[in-house]
């Protein structure tokens, strides 16, 4: 899987993040919420050039598609709105947003690194 693509795929996590939220939380969609969540992509997809978009030299090559890489760049994009879904609900509950951020962030780095480790 080539890297722009992976970036692709994983940055469709905010469209994923905003319909999520209409789905468990009830939440609003707005126009403003749809336009940012599409420019983001938009934005994502212009600097990562992935390849099934943007091809070097015109010509289309027929090879084999690592379809595991894809689908597990897709499932990293939902993972990642299903956590920012879930930390909005924890701070509805009563939980505070910026602690939930530091510790997913804190603890999702610690595993990343000990999975990185044992490779």
């Amino acid at each position: 899987l080539p890297l722009g693509d992976a970036i692709t795929l994983f940055s469709l996590h905010p469209i994923i993040t905003v319909f999520m939220a209409r789905l468990f939380l009830g939440e609003q969609v707005r126009h403003s919420h749809v336009f940012a969540a599409f420019s983001t992509v938009t934005g994502a997809v212009l600097m990562a050039g992935p390849t099934f978009l943007f091809d070097d030299n015109g010509e289309v090559e027929v090879e084999e598609v690592d379809k595991l890489g894809y689908l597990t760049a897709v499932l990293g994009s939902f993972c990642a709105a299903g956590v920012l879904v879930l930390i909005r609900k924890a701070g509805k509950l009563g939980a505070y947003t910026s602690q939930l951020l530091f510790s997913f962030t804190v603890f999702g780095g610690g595993l990343a690194f000990a999975l990185v480790m044992t490779i």
